[in-house]
C-alpha cells in the first residue's frame, strides 16, 4: 500500500495484492482417488490500482484512478508423466499426458482431465471523476474505459481421446432375430472384443486472445434544495465493443443470419 502527499494540492494512493492458491486438488464425481480428478485447479490473481487526486480548490477537486486485474487459472488432471501415445499410436499426436477416457456400461469411467496451460484473464480500467460545488449544487462529470482480455493458449494440449462401450454388440445389436433377439449385452465382453459404441478423437486445440473494449462519461448535478430534500440529476452514456479475436480463428453463430461469423481480428 502507498499513501503519499505529493504537495499542497496533490496526493497518491496505491494498492498492490496477490493470491496464489497452486496447486488446487479437486476431487471429480464419480471417479476413484488415483486418476479422472483436477490434480491442479489452482489460480493466481494480482491486482493493482492507484488514485491520484488534485485539489483546485476548496469546492473543486478531480480523481484519476488506475486498476490493473491479471486472473489465472489452471485445469489439469491426474497421471501428467503418463504418455498415453506409445500406448494408444492412434490418438492425434500431442503433448497431452493422463488416461484417455473409457466407458463402459456398469463400470466406473476411467480416464484423466488432461494438462492445460494457464489461461489468464486480463481488465485494465481508467476513471476520471471531476466535482465542483456552487452554492447548493455539486456538480460531477467524468469517464471511463475498461479493457477486458482473454489469452488461452493451448500449448499443444490436444483433449484427450474417448471409446464408450455399452454391451451392444455382444447383446446381438446388430443382427437381431426372433430366434436370436437382442439383449443387454456386456460392456467389458464388447472391450475385450474390442467393439466400440462410440469414439471421439480431438482435433488440435487453437490459442485465443479476445478483446473488449467498454467506455463511458457522465455529468450530473446534485441540488440541495433544503436540508431535507436533494434533487439528482444526471446523464450518461455507454459504448461497449464487439469483441475482436487477434489470431482470427474464432467465430459465433447468428441465428439471424442462420451461419457462422468469424469474430474480427487485428494486429
Amino acid at each position: 500500500r502507498l499513501d503519499h502527499q505529493l504537495s499542497d494540492h496533490d496526493s497518491l494512493f496505491g494498492v498492490y495484492s496477490y493470491s496464489i492458491g497452486l496447486p488446487w486438488f479437486t476431487p471429480l464425481a464419480n471417479v476413484p482417488p488415483t486418476y479422472g480428478n483436477g490434480e491442479n485447479y489452482g489460480h493466481r490473481d494480482f491486482t493493482l490500482s492507484g488514485t491520484e487526486t488534485h485539489t483546485f480548490g476548496p469546492r473543486t477537486y478531480n480523481a484519476l484512478r488506475f486498476a490493473w486485474y491479471d486472473h489465472e487459472y489452471v485445469r489439469s488432471g491426474q497421471n501428467g508423466d503418463f504418455n498415453p501415445y506409445p500406448l494408444f499410436p492412434q490418438l492425434t499426436p500431442s503433448n497431452n499426458r493422463g488416461l484417455p477416457t473409457m466407458t463402459m456400461t456398469g463400470y466406473v469411467k476411467l480416464g484423466d482431465v488432461g494438462q492445460q496451460n494457464y489461461t489468464r484473464n486480463y481488465d485494465v480500467e481508467i476513471t476520471d471523476d471531476f466535482t465542483h460545488i456552487v452554492g447548493a449544487h455539486t456538480i460531477q462529470a467524468g469517464f471511463d474505459e475498461t479493457g477486458f482480455k482473454i489469452y488461452t493458449p493451448s500449448g499443444g494440449f490436444i483433449p484427450l481421446s474417448s471409446w464408450a462401450f455399452t454391451g451392444a454388440w455382444t447383446g446381438n445389436l446388430g443382427w437381431p432375430s426372433a430366434t436370436n433377439p437382442h439383449s443387454i449385452g456386456n460392456a467389458f465382453a464388447d472391450y475385450l472384443l474390442g467393439y466400440l459404441s462410440s469414439s471421439a478423437r480431438p482435433i488440435a486445440g487453437l490459442s485465443g486472445t479476445p478483446t473488449n473494449d467498454q467506455f463511458g462519461m457522465f455529468i450530473q448535478d446534485s441540488w440541495k434544495i433544503s436540508p431535507r430534500l436533494t434533487l439528482n440529476a444526471g446523464v450518461r452514456y455507454d459504448v461497449a465493443t464487439l469483441f475482436e479475436n487477434k489470431t482470427g480463428n474464432m467465430a459465433n453463430y447468428y441465428p439471424d443470419l442462420n451461419q457462422l461469423v468469424i469474430i474480427k481480428g487485428q494486429d
